[in-house]
């Protein structure tokens, strides 16, 4: 066999490779397209200046004080949670879950929090979560956000990393204004 025939073959062999190559990609390419489905879209949050949970017969949502419904229960702050029954409703304050507080970009109260609730929080793990609730639990309602400086495994990149995710909530008297 002379050299130009073995070159010859050596490259119909690359081009056989290349084009199964080409036809392999083009079949994930296609499959993958075929198959692809957009992300399901969940309804957005409401636009309001005070967002609250809404518990009705038909579910949990979230609503916004304004609406015809609560604007007798109110006063209502951000984060609230409305609960309707056959006319009329229960305020819990504070009471929102800490996924859609989250979502709407209010902060967690720190001396009300779970556990698995401080877990959402990018960075904290079981284990900080767990010593956050112990210390609360030992020393008693955190007075500020600055006395989490105080639990073990809190450093100073840490709290400022918590501090906008965070806040001590002063409990409010029901029916006490805002």
């Amino acid at each position: 066999m002379d050299t130009n025939s073995a070159e010859a073959d050596a490259v119909s062999q690359a081009r056989g490779v290349a084009w199964w190559v080409v036809i392999a990609t083009l079949v994930v390419v296609i499959g993958g397209w075929l198959t692809w489905s957009p992300a399901p879209q969940s309804l957005p949050a409401p636009v309001c200046a005070v967002p609250v949970t809404v518990v009705e017969a038909t579910g949990e949502r979230l609503g916004c004080s304004d609406e015809a419904d609560l604007v007798a229960c109110g006063p209502w702050v951000a984060g609230d949670r409305a609960v309707l029954r056959a006319g009329h409703c229960e305020r819990d304050v504070g009471g929102m879950s800490a996924r859609a507080r989250l979502v709407l970009g209010l902060p967690l109260d720190l001396n009300r929090v779970s556990a698995a609730e401080l877990e959402l929080l990018e960075g904290v793990g079981p284990k900080l979560a767990s010593a956050i609730v112990a210390y609360r639990d030992a020393h008693g309602a955190f007075s500020d956000l600055a006395a989490l400086d105080a639990v073990p495994g809190i450093g100073p990149a840490t709290l400022s990393r918590l501090l906008p995710l965070l806040a001590v909530v002063a409990p409010r008297p029901e029916g006490a204004a805002p």
